[in-house]
């Protein structure tokens, strides 16, 4: 802030009064998002978006006394990226909040050290239960978590009074895909024993890989699969 009086001279009396003038704040935001389109929150998808909220922020005067700087990085999905990034922008002393990253495997190494140089994160994204741990990960999501996939399971369960349960998903190979489901299983299982005290005996969980049906035998690979799934999930 830059301060200055002003003295004037009033009859009768001679007056002094202090004019404070305020400059903006600056605060740099950092978007780090994946720049495969493929993929959900992918930059093209979002960052029209947040680009708006922010220009929306300026051309509307909602935060006068308010600067923000935003910026975008490719995060690539991968554990790395999104931690150089954050690194160089602290270096370069222009970093205040992140916006992303979106992938599970971006979120966690950066969500561990925001704790330790307090900087805000915020995603849509970062599903994965272990994210609600606040002593270890520094940030907010704008999501519910995986476990939110599991009371509607459980809800079919009790309905049709089940008491032997299969639990079937496909995982991809690659880290660099958004793995829903590897994450959300979790959440089923731990659901499964603590609110309808199922014991490990009582579930079977299975997951599979399309890339490794024998000549691209989709079909006889599913079959199998289902074939020994059907052996866990069925009361005897």
């Amino acid at each position: 802030m830059a301060y200055f009086e002003v003295s004037i001279l009033a009859l009768p009396l001679l007056l002094s009064f202090t004019v404070v003038i305020s400059e903006k704040e600056k605060y740099y935001m950092k978007a780090i998002l994946p720049d495969d389109n493929s993929k959900e929150f992918a930059m093209g998808k979002v960052g029209p978006g947040i680009s708006k909220a922010v220009e929306t922020i300026r051309r509307e005067n909602r935060l006068p006394q308010v600067e923000i700087n935003l910026t975008f990085d490719h995060s690539n999905c991968d554990q790395t990226n999104p931690v150089l990034t954050f690194i160089d922008a602290l270096k370069d002393d222009n970093l205040d909040v992140i916006v992303g990253p979106a992938c599970d495997y971006s979120c966690a190494p950066v969500a561990r050290i925001t704790r330790y140089y307090r900087k805000a994160m915020v995603t849509g994204a970062c599903l994965a239960s272990a994210f609600g741990n606040k002593d270890q990960y520094f940030m907010t999501r704008l999501y519910p978590d995986y476990y939110g996939t599991s009371p509607p399971v459980l809800s079919i369960i009790q309905q049709y009074k089940w008491d032997m349960v299969a639990l079937l998903y496909e995982h991809q190979y690659s880290y660099s895909e958004i793995q829903y489901c590897f994450f959300t299983i979790p959440a089923i299982q731990k659901d499964l024993v603590a609110k309808l005290n199922l014991t490990e005996n009582d579930y079977f969980v299975k997951r599979f890989h399309l890339e490794l049906a024998v000549d691209g035998n989709e079909g006889e690979y599913l079959e199998n699969m289902l074939q020994e799934v059907s052996e866990h999930a069925r009361s005897k």
